[in-house]
């Protein structure tokens, strides 16, 4: 051969060596926009399909479902790269449950027994065993509140007592205590410091509350922790109905609507307490038992040498309501596209780093178990953080983003955002330039109002990084005719609003990771 065609075949190596180091280049230089572009609805479909399938038979926390549903997850994490923060864990957080389940009830009163969910309704919900006991009268206590403008206790010995109390509070003396005093929790836990035996509540809502507690009987309660029944945070309690509580007001000679008139007008202290003399034999005991669960953790380190010991944390809850008898609650929406989008999340940037672009941040990556029985799994991790709290810059939380509500039926694509400027008006305005960056599509704030009556601000996972001070976004589609139903399956799920919408995350998450500075924290 030649010196010419060896110098020929030379050319076109060095031609095709400079191909691809201008390929590697470009993909280098290429952009969060073009990586947010490449988020598609295939892979979206692949996980969410699995994830509210029947075979993991609606994924109820501390159920075989739950933990092949972790284990999926895990497997991803591993395959794209992501460090296990605890390696012996296999990133995985262990949380601890105490369940409660089915309650045994009896209540008697003056020699007649009681129907169950017609008189009363016993709730096995966080609430102490009582043990059978016989009373020869009860004392009223007003509303059970204890707060510096109205006061239902006062100096009066509450101990071993039997009490009832009403439920629901007139609007005047619901505006002059605060919100949280309000809380019928809160006020049976007032009851249970003052070292009462059992509450009854007059119920004005008893069939509705019947029906609702009775449809959860075959559910399981969780509790954090290994707990012993006498151990649970409220007292023995029961909600009565109001012609039960009437016919025990009317023994002591009392009118009902009276009664709760000269409350208010008085203030409810502690010489307006005054027992009726009804006879109770009562007796309610929960089921208990340990399970276990776990978060699911995947982390992708920083390597801006300033900012690397800062992360932000982007989670999702991947349980839901499990199985009861034959009826699968898959949760596509809830929260199958938040654990998918997470998933969708993690492996997109993977790609960036693998592809040789630097994170100034780190992420933390979380899969949370049990927020549908009460925030459990983030109120665990934000107790026992596995990185400090204290170099968490934001928690991007997704819960439900894979359908249309009846107010955008029909329209453009949107999101409801809820949280951002709560705490940092830099959270708030970073997701605005990234929505007008990206996918564009319509931020909707009317959940995020103060005075929302759905309180959603309070009822998923970032809550409980707000709590700690820590700037947290809630990204939402709204409630539909399938919330916690079992139509709540993956073929109803709108892959292309939902694509949009994290695109929109991925761009709000990269630049929070990639600025130099931290978020401000407003003074509120």
């Amino acid at each position: 051969m030649s010196d010419q065609f060896f110098q020929r075949l030379s050319m076109i190596a060095l031609s095709s060596l400079f191909c691809l180091l201008l390929s590697a280049q470009d993909e280098l230089r290429r952009s969060d926009i073009d990586y947010a572009k490449n988020i598609d609805s295939f892979e979206l479909k692949r996980h969410l399909f699995f994830l509210a399938s029947d075979y993991l038979q609606g994924r109820e926390t501390g159920t075989w479902g739950n933990d092949e549903a972790a284990k999926y997850a895990a497997h991803y994490f591993e395959k794209w790269g992501l460090q296990a923060i605890d390696s012996s864990k296999n990133y995985q957080q262990p949380v601890s449950f105490t369940r409660i389940t089915e309650i045994t009830k009896w209540m008697e009163v003056n020699g007649n027994e009681l129907e169950p969910f017609t008189d009363f309704v016993v709730s096995p919900f966080r609430q102490q065993p009582l043990d059978s006991f016989y009373a020869e009268s009860i004392s009223f206590a007003g509303y059970g509140i204890e707060s510096a403008s109205y006061d239902d206790f006062g100096e009066h010995d509450w101990t071993n007592k039997v009490v009832i109390i009403f439920k629901t509070l007139p609007d005047k003396l619901a505006k002059e205590v605060p919100e949280e005093a309000a809380k019928l929790s809160l006020r049976l836990k007032n009851c249970l410091d003052h070292g009462v035996k059992a509450v009854f509540v007059i119920d004005e809502n008893l069939r509705s509350y019947s029906a609702r507690t009775s449809r959860y009987l075959d559910a399981q309660f969780l509790q954090l922790g290994r707990i012993k029944p006498q151990e649970l945070p409220l007292p023995p309690h029961a909600h009565l109905s109001v012609p039960l509580a009437e016919s025990w007001l009317s023994q002591s000679k009392r009118n009902f609507k009276k009664y709760r008139k000269r409350l208010l007008k008085n203030g409810g202290i502690s010489d307006k307490v005054f027992q009726t003399p009804v006879s109770v034999s009562a007796f309610w005991h929960p089921t208990t038992e340990y399970v276990h669960s776990q978060n699911v953790v995947g982390y992708l380190p920083g390597q801006d040498t300033t900012l690397q010991d800062e992360h932000i944390v982007i989670s999702a809850h991947y349980d839901h309501l499990g199985q009861r008898d034959k009826a699968i609650y898959n949760g596509a929406d809830d929260n199958g596209s938040g654990t998918t989008a997470v998933l969708t999340l993690a492996e997109t940037f993977s790609h960036w780093v693998n592809n040789g672009n630097p994170l100034r941040r780190g992420i933390v990556f979380i899969l949370m178990t049990g927020e549908e029985k009460g925030l459990l799994g983030s109120r665990y991790y934000s107790e026992h953080p596995l990185l400090p709290l204290d170099k968490t810059m934001a928690n991007v939380n997704v819960d439900m983003v894979g359908r249309i509500d009846e107010t955008y039926s029909g329209k453009g694509d949107y999101i409801y955002v809820i949280g951002a400027d709560r705490i940092s008006q830099d959270l708030h305005d970073i997701n605005e330039e990234a929505n007008r960056r990206g996918p564009n599509i319509t931020l909707d704030y009317t959940y995020n109002e103060e005075d929302d009556p759905n309180r959603y601000y309070y009822r998923s996972d970032h809550y409980n990084f707000a709590k700690k001070g820590i700037p947290a976004i809630f990204y939402f589609n709204g409630t539909h005719e399938n919330y916690h139903g079992v139509g709540d399956t993956p073929e109803k799920i709108n892959f292309s609003a939902m694509q949009k919408r994290v695109q929109l995350i991925f761009l709000t998450a990269m630049q929070l990771v990639q600025r130099e500075a931290p978020l401000h924290i407003d003074a509120k």
